[in-house]
């Protein structure tokens, strides 16, 4: 199971949005040598707050691991333990096929 994640910062500072237990392929970030890499953090910079458009990444999160679908929960969140413990984070359910 691939899916592709656009991840939207809204607020006027950064946030480093990090997932556990596996890698996310990079397809665009604002640092564009970030692009094409295998990453389980990035940097999405902080809105100007005047633009229509927030600052964005776009990942590839690949969860069939080894030869086989990982089936299990998975967290993520914003790397700064401030923004960590005020709510910015989540999960999200893998289930195996059937």
């Amino acid at each position: 199971i691939t899916e592709d994640w656009i991840v939207e910062n809204r607020a006027q500072e950064a946030h480093a949005f990090h997932i556990h237990q596996i890698h996310f392929l990079v397809l665009l970030s604002p640092e564009s040598s970030e692009v094409g890499m295998l990453r389980d953090t990035i940097s999405i910079p902080a809105w100007d707050g005047k633009s229509t458009t927030y600052p964005q990444v776009r990942l590839r999160m690949d969860f069939r691991g080894k030869g086989s679908s990982i089936a299990g929960t998975f967290v993520y969140h914003c790397h700064i333990l401030e923004h960590e413990d005020g709510g910015m984070m989540g999960s999200i359910e893998v289930l195996k096929k059937a």
